[in-house]
Parts: C-alpha cells; sequence; structure tokens
C-alpha cells in the first residue's frame, strides 16, 4: 500500500486487506480517493465473494463508477 497523497486525489482506488479486519483501513487513508472499492478477505464491498470471481466482481464496480463520474 502507497501513502503517498496527491493534490488532487484518486477517482477510484481498491483496497485490498488479507483479512475481514481491514485494520490498514484508517481515515488517513480513506481520504486520498473519492470512491474506494474494498477487498476484505473474501468480501468485496462486505460482499461474500467467491475467490475465483473476485477479479470480475472488482472490474464490474470499476467500471460501473467510472460510468456514473461521465453521467
Amino acid at each position: 500500500m502507497t501513502t503517498d497523497r496527491l493534490s488532487s486525489g484518486w477517482e477510484i482506488a481498491i483496497f485490498v486487506c488479507g483479512c475481514p479486519i481491514a485494520c490498514a483501513d484508517r481515515p488517513a487513508v480513506r481520504h486520498m480517493s473519492r470512491h474506494w472499492i474494498r477487498v476484505r478477505g473474501a468480501t468485496v464491498d462486505l460482499e461474500l465473494v467467491p475467490e475465483d470471481e473476485m477479479a470480475v466482481v472488482i472490474a464490474r464496480k470499476i467500471k460501473t463508477l467510472k460510468t456514473k463520474r461521465v453521467e
């Protein structure tokens, strides 16, 4: 995980933690992006996702956020 501070921040970021506790998900990090996709153990944004579907679910969420940004 990088904690470089960008002047404008990121539009979309993916926060990946190895377990559901996500102890690194802190306010000091959250402000770095407008939208976060949180992967915590076997969940994506608190929804249980089979391991072999994680990449597809994350890609779908990115596409949805990018589409909302254009509208």
